[in-house]
């Protein structure tokens, strides 16, 4: 997994860059992702002033997250929940039409003859 950082209206922060990508290294074997674009965005006069996106460059659809909040780790813990709630509604609208498959009628009968 490759991890692209990109910094808008702050310096890349020492303390908080080697926390960030072991955060995200924890998605390795969760998200068959081969590339993570994060974006951390600080805006004056905005509140909350710091801003985290991140997206995973998977098969098919990316997944993206954000988090906002007053700190650089309080908008990560906004993001990480962000993502958590992504995945799970992926693997649930997965699981969803895995069962729709199983139950629904066969492919070419009429509606008349379904059950």
């Amino acid at each position: 997994m490759i991890i692209k950082l990109a910094y808008a209206g702050c310096e890349p922060r020492k303390s908080f860059e080697p926390v960030l990508l072991r955060t995200l290294e924890g998605f390795k074997d969760s998200l068959p992702a081969e590339e993570v674009r994060v974006r951390v965005a600080a805006t004056e006069g905005q509140s909350p002033p710091y801003g985290l996106r991140a997206q995973f460059v998977t098969p098919g659809p990316d997944y993206v997250a954000e988090g906002r909040d007053h700190t650089l780790p309080a908008a990560l813990r906004k993001l990480v929940l962000d993502l958590l709630r992504v995945i799970r509604q992926r693997t649930d609208k997965q699981v969803r039409r895995k069962d729709k498959r199983k139950t629904g009628a066969a492919r070419g009968v009429k509606s008349s003859y379904r059950g």
